[in-house]
């Protein structure tokens, strides 16, 4: 018997879908699988029960969270370094 926790919800492959309303993003009660399995009625996907390709999300998570901030302190040098051009006079904007 799997554990409660294996769900498509919590699964590696999964992507939520969200819904914009009042200014921020709502979790929606659908998603999809990113490994292109069909749920059999998409209206109820996530799936209740898993398949054969479910991993956990929590390392992939932490591994993507891990990435995006790597991407992000990336992009501030790059500023910097346009804003010095800028102020050096090296662009003219």
């Amino acid at each position: 018997m799997k554990n409660e926790k294996t769900s498509c919800e919590n699964c590696a492959f999964f992507r939520q879908h969200f819904s914009f309303a009042l200014n921020s993003y709502h979790p929606v009660n659908c998603g999809h699988c990113i490994m292109g399995v069909k749920s059999k009625d998409n209206r109820r996907f996530p799936c209740s029960t898993v398949c054969e390709q479910w991993e956990p999300k929590d390392d992939i998570v932490a591994k993507r969270k891990e990435r995006v901030a790597d991407s992000l302190i990336t992009l501030a040098k790059r500023a910097d370094e346009i804003l010095s051009m800028i102020n050096n006079g090296y662009l003219d904007i």
